[in-house]
């Protein structure tokens, strides 16, 4: 898998996706044929409040975090107007409740209060046990290289202000726009194959691919130190729900909402306070909850 981290581009990843989306449907089929064939536990459906519920919140925001794909997403697209990218969204969240819903409550069902952070913990050693385990860990597997390819591209922004400025390669439509041709006025084919292009996306390939390679290898290696400390999945489930993911999906939007120029919707502005709000408060609840609860 970590060689697939060092592909330029998300389009690169099309087939690992299409077989990591498969293990998904397969994996939530046999979760469901395991629930009406295995006998099942009494699921407790009313519980009274607790911290759990105060550690879940971060869990949740993890679980719908995609949002740092988006922009590699929107320059990749072959249509990338604003009403495609709405109705991709919507999908996209569609999608991912029905799966994250269908698993977990079939899941639920079957092992009731038992079930772990780590659900792979639960699964038996029979056939089709090590079946959902095999197809889980392809997921994972496959959905590590979409984590990669942003965060170092990202990665590269911050850090690197002239690789923001001339090393553009997230999408070959931006290599386009910024070259000063002008397409009406060459007659044909051959023209265009012979024109040269600017030297900054010329010149910089061979240090373009270094820094890809340089800064993949760093991401790869940070990971695994991360993974080998022995952390519960739980802890980072909610650390980076918390923190992070609240970030992108709650604080950022709203405030880049609120400070754009545009004209504003009434509606939206009081949508943007509200997810700015909720998103402090599930960031100051969640890790108040770690370091003073936990640490009791």
């Amino acid at each position: 898998i970590a060689s697939v981290c060092y592909f330029r581009n998300l389009n690169n990843l099309k087939y690992t996706s299409t077989c990591g989306i498969i293990a998904i449907f397969i994996v939530i089929l046999t979760s469901i044929y395991r629930l009406f064939t295995s006998p099942i536990q009494s699921p407790v459906l009313y519980t009274s409040f607790s911290s759990k519920w105060i550690e879940g919140l971060g869990k949740l925001v993890f679980a719908f975090t995609c949002h740092q794909n988006i922009f590699s997403v929107r320059n990749e697209l072959p249509n990338n107007s604003t009403r495609n990218l709405i109705r991709l969204i919507f999908a996209t969240i569609l999608t991912a409740v029905i799966a994250y819903t269908t698993f977990g409550l079939s899941n639920y069902l079957l092992y009731s209060s038992s079930v772990t952070d780590n659900i792979l913990q639960r699964y038996s050693s029979d056939t089709l046990g090590i079946l959902i385990q095999f197809l889980y860990v392809i997921v994972m597997g496959f959905s590590y290289p979409l984590q990669i390819i942003p965060a170092r591209m990202y990665f590269c922004y911050m850090f690197m202000p002239k690789y923001n400025n001339n090393m553009e390669y997230v999408s070959t439509r931006t290599d386009y726009r910024n070259t000063n041709l002008d397409i009406a006025s060459i007659s044909n084919t051959n023209q265009i194959t012979n024109t040269n292009l600017p030297t900054s996306h010329t010149t910089t390939t061979l240090s373009e691919t270094i820094i890809n390679g340089i800064v993949t290898t760093f991401l790869i290696i940070a990971t695994y130190l991360i993974v080998s400390q022995d952390i519960k999945l739980g802890i980072v489930y909610t650390i980076i729900g918390a923190t992070a993911s609240t970030l992108m999906c709650l604080i950022l939007p709203a405030l880049f909402y609120l400070r754009s120029n545009d004209n504003r919707r009434n509606i939206y502005s009081f949508l943007s306070y509200f997810i700015f709000v909720v998103g402090i408060g599930i960031f100051c609840i969640t890790i108040i909850d770690l370091l003073v609860v936990k640490n009791k």
